[in-house]
C-alpha cells in the first residue's frame, strides 16, 4: 500500500488529459473521468490504471459549480469566440456571394428565370381569381339573404356582421394577393435558383476574385478515389481539398452538373465553407481504371450476376416458354409485333 504525496483536483468538462502531464505516475490514465461518477468519499468500483502503476481511486471531495479563474479560461474562450464569429463571417461571406450570383445569372439566362417567374404568376393568378370569386358569391349570398323581409333581427345582425368581415377582406385584397404571391415564390425557390445559377459558370472566377474571396482550381480526380486508394486522399495537406474529395464532399457533388454552380457547402473539418463551379465532369475510360477500380467492377459484377440470372429466368416470358402457356382459349400469347414465340423444348425428364 502507498500514499502517492498529492492531491490532484479533476474537472468535469476537460479533456482527460487536461493537467495530468504534472503528475508522471499518472501519465495514460485513460478512464480519468470514471472516477468523477462516485459521491465524496467513495471508491471507483474498478482498477484504474496508467502507463506506470495500477491503483484504486476515492474521490476525496466534489464541488459543484466551481468557477475558473479567468486567467485559466481566457485563452480557451478567445479560442472559443474567434471560432464562432469566424465561421458567421464566413458562412455569410458564401451566401451572399450565392446571392450575387444569381443576381448576374437573371442577366445571363433571362428566357429561363423568365420562365419560371411567368409560372409562378400564372399560378398566383389561378389561386387569386379562385379566392375573389369565392369571396364575391359569399358577399352575394350574404346581401341576398338581408333582402329578406321579416327576418329576426339576431339574424339581421350576425349576417351584416358577415357582410362586414367580407367586404374588408375584399377591400384588403391586395395584402392577401402579397401572401399569395410569397407562398408561390417559396415554393418554386429550388427551380428560380437553379434557373439563375445555370449559366454564371464563365463569370464565377471573376466575380469571386471581385469579392476578394479565394479561387482554387482542383485538378480532376475521381469520385471513388476514398475507396480506391485511400492513402492518396490521406496525403492531401489540403483539409478542405481532402474534404471536398472525399466521401462527404464528392455526395454534396453527386448531382452537380456540367457548368453548374452548387449551393453554399460546408466542410465542419476545417470550418469552411465552400461554393464549386463544377468546370467538367466525364465518364471514366477503360484505360483510365487502375487495378483496384478493376478489382471493384470484376466483384461487382460477381455479386450482380447471379441476380440478372434468376431476373431473366424466372421472368413472365421465360416461364410463359419453358410451360407452352396458352391463356383461357387455349391459344398462346402472341409476343412483339403479333408474333408467336418460338417454343423452346421442353425439359427432359429426370432419371
Amino acid at each position: 500500500e502507498k500514499n502517492f504525496p498529492f492531491i490532484k483536483i479533476l474537472r468535469t468538462g476537460l479533456k482527460p488529459a487536461a493537467g495530468l502531464e504534472k503528475v508522471p505516475v499518472l501519465k495514460g490514465w485513460s478512464e480519468v473521468y470514471s472516477a468523477l461518477a462516485p459521491a465524496a468519499g467513495e471508491f471507483v468500483s474498478k482498477i484504474q490504471s496508467s502507463e506506470k502503476a495500477l491503483f484504486f481511486a476515492r474521490v476525496a471531495q466534489v464541488k459543484e459549480n466551481v468557477p475558473r479563474e479567468l486567467k485559466e479560461i481566457r485563452k480557451d474562450l478567445l479560442d472559443l469566440y474567434y471560432k464562432k464569429e469566424s465561421k458567421k463571417l464566413a458562412e455569410k461571406a458564401a451566401k451572399d456571394f450565392i446571392q450575387g450570383l444569381r443576381v448576374l445569372g437573371r442577366k445571363a439566362n433571362p428566357k429561363g428565370v423568365e420562365k419560371i417567374r411567368g409560372e409562378i404568376e400564372k399560378a398566383v393568378g389561378k389561386r387569386v381569381a379562385a379566392l375573389e370569386k369565392e369571396l364575391k358569391a359569399e358577399i352575394g349570398r350574404f346581401e341576398k339573404v338581408l333582402r329578406q323581409k321579416d327576418l329576426p333581427g339576431r339574424v339581421v345582425k350576425l349576417y351584416k356582421e358577415a357582410l362586414k368581415k367580407k367586404k374588408a377582406e375584399l377591400a384588403a385584397f391586395s395584402e392577401k394577393r402579397k401572401k399569395i404571391q410569397a407562398e408561390e415564390e417559396k415554393k418554386r425557390e429550388e427551380d428560380l435558383k437553379k434557373a439563375e445559377l445555370a449559366k454564371v459558370g464563365p463569370s464565377f472566377r471573376k466575380f469571386a476574385l471581385s469579392r476578394k474571396l479565394k479561387v482554387v482550381q482542383v485538378p480532376p480526380f475521381p469520385k471513388n478515389l476514398h475507396k480506391i486508394d485511400a492513402a492518396a486522399l490521406d496525403l492531401l495537406k489540403d483539409d478542405t481539398l481532402r474534404f471536398l474529395e472525399g466521401r462527404e464532399g464528392v455526395a454534396k457533388l453527386e448531382d452537380l452538373e456540367k457548368g453548374r454552380v452548387s449551393e453554399v457547402i460546408e466542410d465542419p473539418t476545417s470550418r469552411t465553407f465552400l461554393v464549386v463551379h463544377m468546370l467538367d465532369r466525364h465518364p471514366k475510360k477503360a484505360e483510365d481504371l487502375t487495378p483496384a477500380e478493376v478489382e471493384e467492377q470484376v466483384q461487382k459484377r460477381k455479386g450482380d450476376a447471379p441476380h440478372k440470372f434468376v431476373k431473366k429466368a424466372l421472368s413472365f416470358e421465360a416461364l410463359r416458354k419453358r410451360f407452352h402457356y396458352t391463356n383461357y382459349r387455349g391459344e398462346k400469347e402472341k409476343g412483339e409485333a403479333g408474333k408467336t414465340p418460338k417454343e423452346t423444348p421442353a425439359d427432359p425428364p429426370s432419371k
